[in-house]
């Protein structure tokens, strides 16, 4: 018993002295924190006098409201050294760094000394750090945001892009800059936050007669893909552009690479790849009917949204998006160029006719969804100009020489008129009812 209690005794007077100590700190840092005008001298008794951790820290800058603190603080050094993740075993910890979390705050009333700042921080893998930055970027004006470029392409390229809270603010800070009128930086930004992870090795040999797939991934997480496409490219498309869907087109070039290896391909006469998005995007306009749309599908919808985008704003560039989409190899570009097609007809008439009197995009399997629509569409209007021409089109039938042996020809014959009678059924002459 009497053990026990000079144990009791012993611990008191620690309790005590910590007590004492943690509340001498807190009125250091309420003092400090008070301080109307800051100088270096206050920055370095903070440094000096206080713990140098995250709780004494989190107290202190949590009650900073001016952005006086900036320079003083920067010039003892107190942004150098980010917080870095907690680890342990396979886990990860991205733990708040109070300084980016006052940086950020901060970014609004004195952006110049907040970017100047961040350009001094060292790279950091810690998320919720790289985040706090990139959310400040996002409040400064786009002249001072993009300073912080060549900050941001490393932040998006970091080996934890997709976690937290990071996509969508480097979503925001794509469009933050073009609205800005920083296109070519929105770009680079955009190209980085949507690269895709490098294709798996294959032995293309091995694989050859095999149809075997990959599936593309982006560095991101597919949800937050799809969202940074759905929210964010719309600006950078009203500030760039055309250039904006090329990047679209490339990146779905590259994924539509990576999907089907080089033993894979199939090419039709015109050179034009299979890719079978008819069959893995039967609706252009509706997408998948699952909300978790893949890279792919995201993607197409991203071009489709530009596309279109772009043609609403300068219609005179209708006829330059449609060259860009039937440039690329594959087949799911050239059905987005009869849907825009469709969607534009009326500035389009002549660019329709010409696809729809072209015998091997009538003949196409996989255009076959959207040459319907466009030729329902043409009849239906009063720019149509290729009638007469479409009708022998369809009167002379399809070509019938590549069809498998067990095809009954006269079947697919009948089958590929009534098809397209059906969707021109409301122009067709009384005698052809």
């Amino acid at each position: 018993m009497e053990h026990w209690e000079s144990l009791q005794t012993i611990l008191d007077f620690v309790l005590e002295r910590v007590e004492r100590t943690y509340l001498n700190y807190h009125k250091l840092l309420d003092e400090l924190a008070a301080v109307e005008h800051p100088t270096r001298a206050h920055a370095e008794r903070l440094k000096k006098h206080a713990p140098n951790n995250l709780v004494a820290y989190g107290y202190f800058f949590d009650q900073l409201t001016s952005p006086e603190w900036l320079s003083p603080l920067a010039a003892e050094g107190l942004f150098r050294r980010p917080a870095a993740p907690e680890r342990e075993g396979d886990g990860i910890r991205f733990v708040s760094w109070p300084q980016s979390r006052y940086l950020r705050a901060m970014a609004e009333s004195a952006p110049e000394t907040v970017a100047d700042i961040i350009l001094t921080i060292p790279n950091t893998d810690n998320i919720s750090v790289v985040t706090d930055l990139v959310q400040a970027a996002c409040s400064m004006p786009p002249d001072q945001a993009v300073r912080l470029i060549d900050k941001a392409m490393g932040w998006a390229d970091g080996p934890f892009p997709g976690l937290m809270l990071l996509p969508d603010a480097l979503g925001k800070l794509i469009s933050h800059l073009a609205a800005g009128g920083f296109v070519e930086e929105a770009l680079c930004l955009t190209s980085s936050v949507l690269a895709l992870r490098p294709p798996p090795d294959r032995d293309e040999d091995a694989d050859a007669g095999l149809p075997m797939l990959n599936r593309p991934d982006a560095v991101l997480r597919d949800w937050e893909y799809k969202e940074i496409i759905r929210m964010r490219m719309p600006a950078l498309v009203h500030a760039a552009g055309i250039e904006a869907l090329r990047l679209l087109a490339d990146l779905l070039e590259q994924a539509l690479d990576v999907r089907q290896p080089r033993a894979q391909q199939e090419a039709n006469a015109r050179g034009i790849l299979e890719d079978y998005s008819w069959i893995w995007r039967p609706d252009l306009a509706a997408g998948r009917r699952s909300d978790n749309e893949d890279v792919l599908n995201a993607l197409v919808s991203g071009i489709r949204g530009a596309a279109h985008q772009v043609v609403r704003e300068h219609p005179e560039a209708l006829s330059d998006v449609v060259e860009e989409l039937e440039a690329r190899r594959w087949m799911v570009f050239r059905r987005l160029s009869l849907d825009l097609l469709r969607e534009a007809l009326n500035a389009s008439a002549e660019l329709a006719c010409a696809r729809l009197t072209d015998a091997a995009i009538a003949n196409e399997r996989g255009l076959e969804a959207e040459y319907l629509e466009l030729l329902g569409a043409v009849f239906g209007n009063e720019a149509n100009t290729c009638e007469d021409e479409l009708l022998e089109l369809i009167k002379g039938g399809p070509d019938t020489s590549k069809l498998r042996e067990e095809v009954d020809a006269d079947w697919y014959t009948r089958r590929w008129k009534w098809r397209l009678f059906a969707a021109a059924k409301e122009a067709l002459p009384a005698e052809w009812l």
